[in-house]
């Protein structure tokens, strides 16, 4: 190759390289980088059509001097937030919504820019007129969780539909969409979308992976709000209540669109098109005034004459200038035209700023952007989250609320002023509809109870960012229950008929998710253990904490609630207590038990009712007696242990409920116990345990419960003589009973003597130098404070003086709602399943949108320690949080279930999650605000 060639090869190389360097697209970006920002946003309540959730997002800056940022509407939300901008120097700083389109895909934050100390943003300046089929942009902002990503594409169209994203959810309409295929996802929401000169001209909005399709936003009405924002002006917004869209010449003549009007629009303008009445909202402004299907063709006031609109922004700036007013609109109606006056609406006047929050539900006012997708009109009292007191009644999310105890319900105020009515515990009749099938009218009961949870009102402030809210003090005096008359029921079944005066229907719901409880409704059998004490037994698959919210069902008339009084720390019983005031007529009976077990090869009849309050009955055989074995579930809460169970041949399907023998006696209490995943197994368990409870219960109003502090499960003799036992405690084991057998530890409980002193695989001997063999002995033997154990361990006898745990038989009383996550002291299942001492804080749950759920104080985990301090104790933590309440981030350690630590520092918010203690004052349930 000659050196002239190598030169040429060279240079154009070298031109290339230059080439490449000098990117145009290099200073651009470089010029509007430090202008966008990270947007991470809690959506502290779900609200309208949106959730309570954390996600991020992108916004950038259209006002450096005051701190103004551009997103999507659905990043700012219609409800309370509360976020923070991270700029590309990864800088943080608050900042505050003050404004949300009510219909269009955008809406503002602020910050303060002097709290900004490392990085100076230009404003990146609006341009709509830009935006040109073909041309190439970027679209920079936090896609798929990344802090700075950077998207290529080119504009494809310019005027798309406004894409439709879920029924029931936010849509936007009446305006057109760019399109291109840049491929975004949901972190680069409110990205800028830049040409090649660093000019915005559109915001990123959404996209269809399917298609690689991104959405884009015009820039017409974003520009007009953040002029009327730079000069404190309101953001008129006007409406009549219709959605159009805009249609080809083709098809406008398919509508009789004469083609005079068809000529004259093409002359005016370079539109394809027309725009169309495709529906109206009932009782708005158009009602009965457009139909569907009829063509814009100008639109009229006493100021101002608009022809030949064929665009959305053109019609709906019209709207906006004339809120209130009267105007006219002439369109095409299969050929015929006509004038129509219209009343333009304000539309902020149908958009929800303010919810009320009831009993951890909260409520709205129906949104016009829901009734349009609904066909109803935009009045009522929208639920956004149905919480407890209406959740567990069945009248969920996505319910309008019309009537309350036949008062109309148009808005919230109606709504707070009917309830405030009612009692507590006062019955009350509601009338709704679905927004998935809005004109089937539903009708339902519910029950007044606000102690369990703080109530408030909370109105948008747009000057603040925030919604401040008052607290509501309901009425406190309570409705007495009144007595019902029930008359003898008569069963054609016998058996039946023996025990039915005996059962009762037991339906509970638990206002909070403590101790391992995923559920918030129960049902089952309940047993009637002393009639004239109203005293009734029911399982802890029914009834599975003692902060329960608990009514009994009597042959299907009468209801009547019901107080917790004992739950067994280890067994699968709880007691209640009932006012046999209540009834009359018809006297339930306390129901006859016999101590004597159950065997193999017996008969027995089951009976129980079904979560339809069908009582049924059914002959069984009796197929086993052996130890019941529960797999250690996921979440911890409660398993029995230490006990036998009967098992029984194709068990039918009931609630819990009793075997019976042919003379009508109750031999054992048939149970339920949860595996997860929705599953359960059905145990019967013996009756002896219940009479012992009862008999105790009766005599003093309480049990005494101790325990030893392990769990163990039987294994043969054969089996116990691989573990080393010698033929001595082999011959005493047999002389005890005609089935010997050795109780082997499987497992010991944190935090008691137990834990220290045996060991897994240990053999149980005897306990006080009595031979010990079965769960009974076990139990009876060792129920008192100070006991000595013998077992066998390493081919030798080691005997240990042990301090027994007394077991508390009230569960839970006591717990704490802060920043998000309900707290409580760790719970015995801890200790039980995972060898977890009961010290420190324990996370039951938390709330999506709080900063519990921001920063990662979640659920399964300890707090161990608050700013470098130890935490011992609930009452000890929320005294520390006071302490530390000027300081605006937390340092937390956590410790998991399975003892790995881990440190997070949170952000409390006092304003959307203030402190709240829940507890049992000795009569009722009382939720305290704590200042």
């Amino acid at each position: 190759m000659s050196l002239k060639n190598i030169a040429i090869i060279l240079n154009l190389t070298f031109i290339s390289t230059l080439s490449a360097a000098v990117n145009p697209w290099d200073k651009t970006i470089t010029q509007v980088t430090d202008s966008i920002v990270s947007i991470r946003v809690n959506a502290v309540r779900t609200f309208d059509t949106e959730t309570s959730k954390v996600t991020q997002a992108t916004g950038f800056v259209v006002d450096a001097e005051r701190g103004i940022i551009l997103t999507n509407r659905h990043v700012v939300n219609p409800g309370p937030v509360t976020a923070d901008a991270v700029f590309s120097n990864n800088e943080e700083i608050e900042i505050k919504a003050i404004y949300r389109d009510p219909v269009h895909d955008f809406g503002f934050f602020q910050y303060d820019p002097k709290q900004l100390k490392f990085i100076h943003p230009k404003t990146l300046h609006l341009k709509p007129k830009l935006a040109k089929v073909g041309d190439e942009i970027k679209i920079i902002g936090n896609d798929s969780g990344e802090h700075m990503s950077i998207l290529s594409g080119t504009l494809a169209r310019l005027d798309r539909s406004a894409p439709q994203y879920q029924r029931g959810g936010y849509n936007d309409f009446n305006t057109f969409y760019f399109q291109s295929s840049a491929d975004t996802s949901g972190g680069s929401s409110g990205a800028p979308v830049i040409n090649q000169e660093g000019h915005v001209v559109a915001l990123n909005a959404g996209a269809n992976n399917r298609s690689s399709s991104s959405f884009f936003l015009p820039l017409y009405k974003i520009t007009r709000a953040l002029k009327a924002i730079q000069e404190g002006a309101p953001i008129h917004r006007g409406t009549v209540q219709a959605t159009f869209d805009h249609i080809p010449y083709d098809q406008a003549r398919r509508f009789k669109l004469s083609a005079e009007i068809e000529k004259e629009f093409r002359d005016s303008n370079q539109s394809n098109g027309l725009l169309v009445v495709t529906n109206t909202v009932k009782l708005g402004a158009a009602d009965n005034k457009l139909l569907p299907g009829d063509i814009i063709i100008s639109a009229q006031s006493s100021t101002q004459s608009l022809k030949n609109i064929n665009r959305y922004e053109v019609l709906e700036i019209f709207f906006d200038e004339h809120v209130n007013q009267t105007v006219e609109v002439t369109i095409s109606r299969l050929g015929e035209l006509l004038t129509i006056p219209l009343l333009v609406e304000n539309l902020h006047d149908i958009t929800p700023d303010e919810f009320l929050e009831l009993a951890s539900g909260t409520f709205n006012n129906f949104s016009y952007q829901l009734a349009r997708q609904t066909n109803l009109a935009a009045q009522g009292v929208y639920i956004a989250n149905s919480g407890y007191m209406f959740g567990k009644v069945g009248i969920n999310r996505g319910s309008v609320i019309q009537t309350i105890n036949n008062i109309p319900v148009n808005n919230l105020d109606d709504f707070q002023s009917a309830l405030s009515k009612l009692k507590q515990n006062e019955e009350f009749v509601v009338k709704y509809v679905s927004i998935g099938s809005p004109h089937l009218q539903q009708v339902s009961n519910a029950k007044f109870q606000t102690n369990w949870h703080l109530s408030q009102r909370c109105k948008r402030d747009d000057k603040q960012g925030v919604w401040p809210c008052e607290e509501i003090h309901w009425n406190s005096e309570t409705k007495q229950p009144t007595s019902t008359r029930i008359q003898s029921l008569n069963y054609s079944d016998k058996y039946t008929q023996k025990i039915a005066s005996s059962l009762v229907l037991v339906r509970a719901s638990l206002p909070y998710h403590i101790d391992g409880q995923n559920y918030e409704h129960y049902s089952g059998t309940g047993l009637i253990l002393d009639a004239k004490k109203g005293l009734v037994l029911a399982d802890r698959n029914t009834v599975p904490i003692k902060m329960s919210d608990v009514n009994l069902t009597i042959a299907g008339i009468a209801e009547i609630p019901a107080k917790v009084v004992f739950v067994h720390p280890v067994h699968s019983y709880v007691l209640l207590e009932y006012d046999t005031k209540l009834l009359k007529g018809h006297q339930l009976k306390s129901a006859p038990l016999k101590s004597e077990p159950l065997e193999a090869g017996d008969s027995a009849w089951l009976i129980g009712y079904q979560s339809s309050n069908r009582l049924i009955s059914e002959r069984v055989n009796i197929s086993s007696f052996e130890a019941l074995s529960l797999p250690s579930p996921s979440v911890p809460r409660f398993r029995d242990a230490n006990t036998n169970a009967i098992t029984v041949n194709n068990p039918p399907l009931v609630a819990s409920g009793v075997l019976l023998d042919k003379k009508g006696y109750v031999r054992a209490w048939w149970s339920n116990f949860e595996l997860g995943n929705g599953e359960t197994l059905d145990r019967g368990l013996p009756i002896k345990t219940i009479v012992s409870i009862r008999d105790q219960w009766l005599k003093k109003s309480s049990i005494d419960i101790y325990s030893i502090g392990a769990e163990f499960h039987p294994i043969t003799l054969a089996n116990a003589k691989k573990f080393g036992l010698n033929q001595s405690w082999m011959n005493k084991l047999q002389d005890v009973d005609n089935k010997p057998q050795v109780l082997k530890v499987i497992r010991r409980i944190a935090g008691s003597q137990a834990y220290d002193k045996l060991k897994d695989g240990d053999l149980l001997l005897a306990i006080n130098d009595d031979v010990v063999e079965t769960f009974e002995q076990l139990e009876s033997k060792s129920n008192q404070p100070t006991v000595k154990i013998s077992v066998w361990r390493d081919n030798q006898q080691l005997d240990y003086t042990i301090k027994t745990s007394r077991l508390s038989e009230r569960g839970t009383e006591d717990i704490y709602l802060w920043s998000g996550a309900l707290l409580q002291k760790p719970h015995r299942s801890l200790a039980v399943q995972h060898g977890i001492e009961p010290n420190g804080v324990y996370i039951s749950w938390y709330w999506y949108g709080s900063p519990a759920n921001r920063f990662n104080l979640s659920p399964l985990k300890r707090i161990t320690e608050l700013q470098g301090e130890k935490v011992e104790n609930l009452e000890q933590f929320i005294k520390l949080t006071k302490k530390y309440s000027s300081d605006e981030y937390l340092s937390i350690r956590l410790v998991d279930i399975i003892g790995r630590e881990s440190i997070i520092s949170l952000k409390p918010d006092l304003r959307y999650w203030p402190t709240q203690r829940v507890f049992w004052d000795g009569e009722h349930w009382q939720n305290q605000l704590i200042k």
